[in-house]
């Protein structure tokens, strides 16, 4: 018996039954480790730590280092019964990837679906671009694309598209120019603009129309306080307007980071703020003209990078964006490991950072505006995480913080949040994705034309009446002397 045992094994292990399963496993851990070892040192993402990596996607490549580890070892070591295990392990993860990367592309939302739908409307003659911050690397310049169909998205409503102004923003065309003096004026970001809502529930148009308001809307994607103020000096503060809305929404401090660093939008600020910045001094406003704008979209619509539409970065992680681009799944685990499940933390951090920034940004705001004969009001706008038991003191924080902000510059609140709760009911109908969040649904944005609507025509209302009166006097002096 003892001289067959060699034998024996001699012969299992020339069975492929005992090779194929071990060369497979150990070829599996070898090019996994080296796919590891590419994105390591090759590919960035998420804040930095180690080369701009967060620490959700190191742990994740150490988990997997760990587990890819042991395939090799168990190749190199194991008994053949656990290496056919893997093997079969590794077929069902395959299969596993396959049909989840199938399901995916069948029920998710398509990443690539704003462009092809931009490229279909142009095969049919519109003359339309994608909803884009104008501000960034490279680009300089306060307004979208003036007078052509702007896509926004489709958050259950179909994808909403409206025709731009003469200045780029989602007004009808000649409000601006044709209004001596407008009745109200308001800066934002999204919200501000009415994503994702078709023209008749856009929450300003509404207003526009129930009130017969002259009221114009400065909104645009992505927009922070620096930004919104360099828009009131430049398209609001010339129109005198008798109220000016600050539409503000959590992730506002967020942007600050960059937009300090800019000389382009320092030369728009109003003394006083300079120290704020990280530049040292203003810049010329080189703008960028309005066809330079759409003839930089164009070129990236023509090679669309999901990693890094605004800039290079994406060259900086290659390895990532292929992936992204090839798998709908990669693209999904990926994002789980960004930053944006931090959003909370985050954004409570930066509201601590930039609180002073952000007082004295209001305050120049403020000055500017009485200097042109108008009033600020503040608009509170709550997100989704105001209603979620696990970020809901992280927001009241970040909403405690603002509004002691504008109460110690006596700035007037219309605080949404607070006009949502008395409302009662369900708060996550406000949302497009109820309790997933998004831009506010239709109900939502008729709630706000309701409260805002509410507070201008109280505010107008006094200043139309000193308006008549000042008119009136100044009859009475002419005929006075005339006498």
């Amino acid at each position: 018996m003892t001289e067959s045992q060699p034998a024996s094994r001699e012969r299992i292990g020339r069975h492929p039954g005992d090779w194929i399963p071990r060369g497979f496993n150990l070829l599996v851990a070898l090019v996994s480790l080296i796919l590891l070892a590419i994105f390591l040192f090759f590919t960035e993402s998420g804040d930095p730590l180690i080369f701009n990596y967060s620490s959700w996607l190191l742990m994740l490549m150490g988990v997997l280092a760990v587990v890819l580890a042991a395939f090799g070892r168990a190749g190199l070591k194991g008994k053949t019964r656990t290496n056919q295990n893997l093997m079969l392990v590794c077929v069902s993860l395959v299969m596993g990837f396959l049909f989840c990367e199938i399901a995916l592309r069948i029920m998710a939302e398509d990443p690539w679906q704003k462009f092809r739908v931009i490229r279909k409307m142009r095969e049919k003659g519109v003359d339309i671009y994608p909803s884009i911050n104008p501000f960034g690397e490279r680009l300089h310049r306060l307004a979208p694309v003036p007078d052509v169909y702007t896509l926004l998205g489709n958050e259950g409503y179909g994808w909403i598209k409206y025709h731009a102004d003469e200045n780029g923003f989602r007004n009808p065309k000649g409000l601006y120019s044709s209004s001596e003096r407008l009745d109200a004026f308001a800066v934002g970001d999204s919200f501000t603009m009415g994503c994702d809502v078709p023209d008749e529930s856009y929450w300003i148009n509404r207003i526009r129309e129930d009130e017969g308001m002259a009221i114009y809307s400065a909104g645009v994607a992505a927009a922070s306080p620096i930004q919104e103020l360099a828009r009131l000096m430049e398209y609001g503060i010339p129109k005198r307007p008798r109220v000016v809305l600050w539409v503000f929404y959590d992730n506002d401090y967020k942007g600050l980071q960059n937009e300090l660093k800019s000389p382009f939008l320092l030369s728009y600020m109003p003394p006083g703020l300079e120290k704020h910045f990280t530049v040292e001094q203003r810049a010329a406003p080189e703008v960028m003209s309005a066809e330079e704008l759409k003839a930089w979209i164009d070129e990236k619509l023509n090679n669309p990078i999901q990693q890094g539409f605004y800039s290079e970065d994406w060259r900086k992680k290659p390895m990532i964006t292929i992936l992204r681009r090839r798998s709908r799944l990669v693209d999904q685990l990926i994002e789980l490991t960004d930053r944006q499940v931090l959003f909370h933390e985050e954004t409570l951090e930066m509201t601590r950072k930039y609180s002073d920034v952000f007082r004295d940004v209001l305050a120049a705001a403020g000055e500017e505006v009485r200097k042109a004969g108008g009033e600020l009001v503040f608009v509170y706008l709550p997100g989704i995480g105001y209603w979620l038991p696990e970020t809901r003191g992280t927001f009241m924080e970040v909403r405690r913080r603002t509004l002691e902000i504008t109460s110690s510059l006596g700035v007037p609140v219309i605080d949404f949040k607070e006009a949502v709760d008395r409302r009662g009911g369900d708060p996550f109908r406000m949302f497009s994705g109820g309790k997933k969040g998004g831009h506010y649904s239709k109900e939502g944005y008729r709630a706000l034309a309701e409260v805002v609507g509410k507070d201008l025509r109280e505010r107008l209302k006094e200043e139309r009446e000193k308006d008549v009166t000042a008119e009136e006097r100044g009859k009475r002096k002419e005929e006075r002397k005339g006498g």
